[in-house]
């Protein structure tokens, strides 16, 4: 990573260095951040799209989880919710989602059905151990190349915030 020992202050000196110059270099590093997200993006997708060939389980899971956004979303939510050690009511999955009742009931009565969630006794839900294990399993695969990306991605924006208060000082 060719910014962790990148010289700032010798980008931009008093002699007059051209703000043209600057912005160009402040493009070119936002444009290695954009590809660092396209490339991460791409690999979350992947990864969503994993097929577990010694769980039948994991598969459907996965499958259901990454069948839509709101799907994802709703997961997230019950699994947070584990996290948390609290129970999620329908009015925060409608309100969190943005999604009508009856769709909000609709998940939830298909993933009780497939004891992906607990229900407690005044209605509220959060993600079974199980789908808790799976949303691990995910983020296991997913975590083998988040450290270099999240470094760079930290070393990118914290050279361009640095360039830009620089050339705002000047």
């Amino acid at each position: 990573m060719i910014y962790d020992n990148l010289n700032i202050s010798n980008l931009v000196t008093n002699s007059g260095q051209r703000i043209e110059d600057v912005a160009c270099l402040i493009d070119h590093l936002e444009q290695k951040i954009n590809v660092m997200v396209a490339k991460r993006e791409l690999e979350v997708y992947r990864a969503t799209k994993k097929k577990y060939h010694n769980s039948k389980q994991f598969s459907e899971i996965n499958n259901w989880v990454s069948s839509s956004a709101v799907r994802s979303a709703f997961a997230r939510l019950t699994v947070l919710a584990f996290y948390e050690d609290s129970f999620v009511s329908i009015e925060k999955v409608t309100f969190e989602l943005n999604i009508s009742r009856p769709a909000a009931k609709t998940m939830i009565d298909f993933c009780l059905g497939m004891e992906w969630i607990t229900q407690n006794e005044v209605g509220g839900i959060q993600a079974s151990a199980f789908s808790v294990e799976a949303f691990s399993s995910y983020v296991r695969k997913l975590s083998e190349k988040t450290y270099g990306d999240l470094k760079e991605f930290y070393s990118l924006s914290i050279t361009i915030k640095a360039i830009q208060d620089m050339v705002k000082d000047k």
